[in-house]
């Protein structure tokens, strides 16, 4: 079985014991979440055969910034910076 999206159910009941309660609240939530499952699921794609999907180091830190960077750009439209 490959990788795959993260279940709303998954979502929904992480959003419940975080004690996040307003539908508002839990859209933007659902938003930022799928925004990030989407950008690792596409990273995790082998670009070639000895590619072993586009990880990012937990210690580099201008890149994990660029990740998030266009994470809320998807989510948001162009951050202002």
């Amino acid at each position: 079985m490959g990788e795959g999206r993260i279940p709303f159910e998954a979502i929904d009941r992480f959003a419940i014991r975080s004690g996040i309660a307003t539908t508002h609240e839990f859209d933007r939530f659902e938003r930022m979440i799928r925004a990030m499952d989407d950008e690792f699921l596409e990273r995790r794609k082998p670009k070639g055969k000895d590619d072993i999907g586009g990880a990012v180091s937990i210690k580099d830190g201008a890149a994990i910034r660029d990740l998030l960077t266009k994470i809320a750009e998807k989510m948001e439209g162009p951050a202002d910076s």
